[in-house]
């Protein structure tokens, strides 16, 4: 059992080439104005983190943080909770690439914003899948975001959104030259107004296919949400 509070409060942190680590059946809680529940960082690689009750509050907080070239790790079968005004359960950033994710159940809740998954900083060539995400954001409550990252999978997720403001929900967004994603077999319900099951934005050559996809909402027909399955805006092919 790890739990940690303070200013900064992180409950496992692989820093700096730590490699071929084994971090498991762990039941970990932070709390802090930044809190983490795994930070790993820093050309920290082969690292396989499963089967962890992660739980993570605070003005912004993160259930499994993935940063600055952390390459072929593996984030699996663990349960997620974060909340706060901004709450990522996972996210990859900086070249953070060809990493595994999935089967994992995750439920982030963000006054403002809520990810269940956040791609960005060309976070390449990673593998999303078999996930059960549900993303509250009593502003924004996202799925997954994917922003300048490319040659990703997201498979056999199921996805729920709820989000109160408009464009408040959406399944899967894609912005940012997020190019050459492949987005098959997921389950996704949108709760919220002008919500989208997945939105692009200037990203192309993506493939989305044998999606299931239901939207529940109002929309006021004005952009740059429409509560459309897929929207593509200035994306091509």
């Amino acid at each position: 059992i790890i739990t940690t509070t303070g200013s900064a409060g992180y409950g496992v942190l692989v820093y700096f080439s730590s490699n071929n680590n084994n971090l498991y059946s762990n039941n970990i809680t932070t709390s802090g104005n930044t809190s983490y529940g795994e930070y790993i960082l820093y050309y920290s690689n082969n690292n396989n983190l499963y089967s962890n009750i992660i739980t993570t509050s605070g003005n912004t907080s993160y259930g499994a943080f993935l940063s600055e070239n952390s390459i072929n790790n593996s984030v699996y079968s663990n349960t997620i909770t974060t909340s706060g005004q901004y709450a990522y359960a996972t996210e990859l950033v900086s070249n953070s690439n060809s990493n595994q994710l999935y089967s994992n159940t995750i439920t982030t809740s963000g006054l403002i914003n809520g990810y269940g998954a956040y791609l960005h900083s060309s976070s390449n060539s990673n593998q999303l899948y078999n996930n059960t995400i549900h993303a509250i954001g009593f502003g924004i409550g996202h799925g997954a975001l994917l922003s300048s990252s490319s040659n990703n999978n997201l498979s056999s997720n199921t996805i729920t959104t709820t989000g109160s403001t408009d464009y408040g929900a959406n399944g899967l967004i894609l912005q940012s030259s997020s190019n050459n994603n492949n987005i098959y077999g997921n389950t996704i319900s949108i709760n919220g107004n002008d919500g989208n099951g997945v939105f692009f934005h200037s990203s192309s050559n993506n493939t989305i296919s044998n999606n299931i996809i239901t939207v529940n909402g109002t929309t006021d027909g004005v952009g740059p949400f429409f509560g459309a399955g897929a929207f593509l805006h200035l994306s091509s092919n």
